[in-house]
């Protein structure tokens, strides 16, 4: 379910270990690919990680081998890594519309602000105007330099677009928050959430509402990374798990925390909003509040 992917939260834990990740048993580099992907759903990011690495042993230059090399490296937050794979797969003609986002994200993460700009530029990208994935990367660019007005127009055409893109809707709680418009924020984190959207622990005890932790992830600088994503549907809506580290570290003191977490969610008219958010921190359920 494609738009269960766009909340910007993901949940599961490694099902097998890392060791016999290494141990192939078919010199295919497609089949490498292939069992690649499958220790990606399972939550095994070094796992996926191996057998990308020994499918581009196999064939140097096996294009969807770097762009999910690339991916992986970006789902454990490792910048550089993921730049050059994705510079790699770009060279090697992946389709630009797919690399370019998360190339310019593996950019930012490395405050490489510019660079990101510049790789998306609508005048060098044929069809950057029609994607709602570049319009939304080149403002979180323009808006981490402090060019507000560029961030707004980015944002805005992308909306536009796709009006119930999410991760459009929660960078404009940011900008709103940075106007100082609170109100303005949690009217687009709710467009996100149903009415009566929960946070709730592992074992279903409910806690905040979700708008207070979604409004914890907009508020101020921070890193998400997100890893292991699955989704699947549902009757009246779907689901997503996957794995999350967020680091709100500042001023030298540290501040991590890192779990599992899973979204349900249900259609309303031709929209998807999240109803229930669960999540557990470093394997136990969060206490509620």
């Amino acid at each position: 379910m494609r738009k269960a992917t766009t909340v910007a939260l993901w949940t599961f834990a490694a099902l097998l270990p890392v060791a016999i990740a290494g141990c192939s048993l078919t010199d295919d580099p497609q089949s490498m690919i292939a069992k690649s992907q499958d220790y990606r759903q399972q939550g095994n990011r070094a796992g996926a990680i191996i057998e990308l690495k020994n499918a581009l042993q196999k064939q140097p230059d096996n294009v969807e081998a770097h762009y999910l090399l690339g991916l992986a490296h970006l789902d454990g937050g490792e910048g550089p890594r993921a730049e050059a794979e994705l510079s790699k797969a770009l060279t090697l003609g992946r389709d630009a519309k797919q690399v370019l986002p998360p190339l310019a994200k593996s950019m930012i993460l490395q405050r490489k602000f510019e660079e990101a700009l510049y790789v998306t530029d609508p005048a060098r990208v044929a069809g950057a105007r029609g994607s709602v994935e570049i319009l939304n990367i080149r403002a979180l660019a323009e808006l981490a330099r402090g060019r507000l007005r560029a961030a707004k127009g980015a944002l805005d055409l992308a909306m536009v677009m796709r009006p119930d893109y999410a991760d459009g809707m929660l960078a404009q709680a940011r900008i709103a928050l940075i106007e100082g418009d609170r109100d303005a924020a949690t009217a687009f984190v709710d467009k996100a959430l149903t009415a009566d959207a929960i946070l709730a622990d592992e074992d279903g005890h409910v806690g905040l509402p979700a708008r207070v932790w979604v409004m914890r992830l907009t508020s101020s600088p921070k890193k998400l990374a997100i890893s292991g994503l699955r989704v699947g549907e549902l009757t009246d809506g779907g689901w997503a798990v996957f794995n999350y580290t967020l680091d709100e570290t500042a001023q030298g003191a540290p501040n991590q925390m890192k779990g599992t977490s899973t979204i349900v969610y249900k259609k309303t008219g031709a929209d998807l909003q999240a109803a229930l958010i669960q999540l557990s921190v470093n394997g136990k359920a969060i206490t509620p509040h």
